[in-house]
């Protein structure tokens, strides 16, 4: 369910892993890896709550596909500018 945040991110071809581990202390660490076609995201954390981990992973996982989905935007919105000023000659295409 707390996943659900980040598959309406993400391409639907993707997969998922999970790991949650306890450590002497009584912590645990929860390290999410989303893989799509062309990105790999990664997050863990450690905290005395397994929900604690989790939702921050989440965010963190949240805030790395939303930098690259608007640094992706922002580089094909530069590309359509220079165009727009610059089209290309018939040479272009050979």
């Amino acid at each position: 369910k707390r996943l659900a945040r980040i598959e309406k991110l993400v391409d639907p071809a993707t997969e998922y892993s999970l790991e949650i581990d306890r450590n002497k202390q009584g912590k645990f660490r929860v390290e999410i890896m989303v893989k799509t076609p062309h990105n790999l995201y990664r997050a863990e954390e450690t905290t005395v709550s397994v929900e604690a981990s989790t939702d921050i992973v989440i965010d963190e996982l949240e805030v790395q596909v939303d930098k690259k989905k608007n640094k992706n935007e922002a580089i094909a919105r530069l590309k359509r500018k220079w165009l727009s000023t610059n089209p290309p000659d018939s040479s272009f295409y050979l």
